[in-house]
């Protein structure tokens, strides 16, 4: 008979039970001895299948546990079960990231799929504390959609205007692929003007040559852009 754990033997007695209590019933209505010759059969069978039954499923049991102790070997730090878990969970890029390079003086930012009200102003909060905001930004958000309207630029307007330092803030070049991208872009920086000059461009490298004009004569907040808006 199979041997296992607390959960064959568990198994294996109900079996029994359950058989030799059918078998029993069967048996006794032919007679007594039909009866208990049925009973010890089912007693017998039904403990036995239970049993093989109940120890694979502790074999099974335990080798997927020996299998995540290993990964948990294996991973670096001992942090493998948390990982396992986490690989559950969508993956959720984040829409805007950013780069700021205090040698240069340049902040550069990807923004890619959906982007809320919400990731604009994360955006700006850290670029403030950052110390970053006074620098020439070059903005990359030809592969973004905005999910936002008219009414959530005044507010973004609003929230840098109520929140951004004595300092100036430098110049900003918002490379997009579409028109409702283009105009939103440029709406923004037409609210935001004197404080800030933000440009919408279609092209990279126009946008990338409008920015070294600035840095080329050391002034990051001249209103009179020398390269022409692509």
């Amino acid at each position: 008979m199979p041997a296992g754990g607390a959960l064959t033997r568990l198994a294996g007695l109900i079996g029994a039970t359950v058989g030799g209590s059918v078998g029993w019933w069967l048996g006794a209505r032919q007679g007594v001895m039909t009866g208990f010759v049925l009973g010890v059969v089912g007693t017998a069978v039904c403990g036995y299948w239970a049993r093989r039954w109940a120890a694979r499923a502790e074999l099974g049991a335990r080798s997927q546990l020996r299998e995540l102790r290993s990964a948990e070997t294996d991973w670096p730090g001992g942090r493998a079960l948390p990982s396992l878990r986490q690989t559950n969970l969508p993956f959720i890029p984040m829409p805007i990231t950013q780069t700021i390079d205090h040698a240069r003086r340049r902040t550069t930012t990807l923004v890619t799929g959906p982007v809320h009200l919400s990731d604009v102003e994360a955006h700006w909060r850290a670029e403030v504390a950052e110390r970053g905001e006074g620098y020439p930004e070059l903005v990359d958000a030809r592969e973004a959609t905005l999910a936002f309207g008219t009414a959530e630029v005044r507010r973004m307007v609003h929230l840098i205007r109520s929140t951004h330092t004595e300092s100036a803030l430098g110049p900003t070049a918002v490379v997009v692929r579409t028109e409702v991208g283009y105009g939103m872009v440029r709406m923004f920086g037409l609210m935001l003007e004197p404080e800030c000059e933000i440009v919408p461009f279609r092209d990279l490298a126009a946008a990338e040559a409008w920015l070294a004009a600035f840095e080329t004569r050391g002034d990051t907040t001249s209103r009179e852009p020398e390269v022409g808006i692509a």
